[in-house]
């Protein structure tokens, strides 16, 4: 289900602090991966032009975080069934 962006807003207090690993990369989007001690699982996909996306440095053992995302650009979605986050940008 897609989040309003109340609870976007209240997710990403809740777990902004979550370390994200980069996980893959396809079509232009980085994806990273995280697990919070509750169990919930928190993805980041940045995403956009090829042009700009290429300036966008990645590293297999830095983790990211939610801190930089631009919350009001981003949409989000949760499936219960995996108790998933998914936090999606497309603005890079």
């Amino acid at each position: 289900m897609e989040l309003t962006r109340e609870q976007i807003e209240e997710a990403y207090e809740k777990y902004k602090d979550v370390p994200l690993f980069f996980n893959s990369y396809y079509k232009y989007t980085f994806h990273f991966k995280g697990v919070e001690d509750d169990g919930a699982i928190i993805c980041r996909a940045i995403g956009g032009e090829s042009g700009d996306l290429y300036k966008y440095e990645v590293s297999s053992d830095k983790p990211e975080t939610l801190e930089y995302i631009q919350l009001d650009s981003c949409t989000c979605h949760y499936t219960e069934e995996e108790n998933k986050l998914s936090f999606f940008e497309d603005n890079y």
